[in-house]
């Protein structure tokens, strides 16, 4: 097992490929809401849901949740002022709900987890 902190020291993040399939996806399907939690600075799955949107020029909410204030400032500024789009700095469960105690085990080595 690995796990992500360990692999991305600085964040989270996607490109590429995986982008333009999640734009494509988002575009061909037309899809209307879409809720995103962990936008972190706004440039990679952000970006490209907010491109597959804008293709199929229908109107759209898209909510993408930050924890991180700092991050969310951040991806504030990279994505801008976008009709639809509603970047939101919190949690998207109650902090009550956070597990106290997260264990891995039993996980196969491709698997990537976060937390420790």
């Amino acid at each position: 097992m690995r796990v992500a902190e360990d692999i991305v020291k600085q964040g989270m993040t996607s490109s590429g490929a995986f982008n333009e399939a999640l734009e494509s996806f988002v575009a061909n399907h037309k899809l209307k809401s879409i809720i995103e939690t962990g936008t972190y600075l706004g440039e990679g799955t952000t970006k490209a849901i907010i491109k597959g949107l804008q293709a199929h020029s229908e109107p759209f909410k898209f909510f993408s949740i930050e924890v991180n204030p700092v991050n969310y400032s951040k991806a504030v500024m990279n994505v801008g002022k976008v009709e639809g789009v509603y970047l939101l700095n919190g949690l998207s469960i109650s902090k009550s709900d956070l597990p106290k105690v997260v264990e891995f085990s039993d996980f196969p080595d491709w698997c990537i987890v976060t937390g420790k």
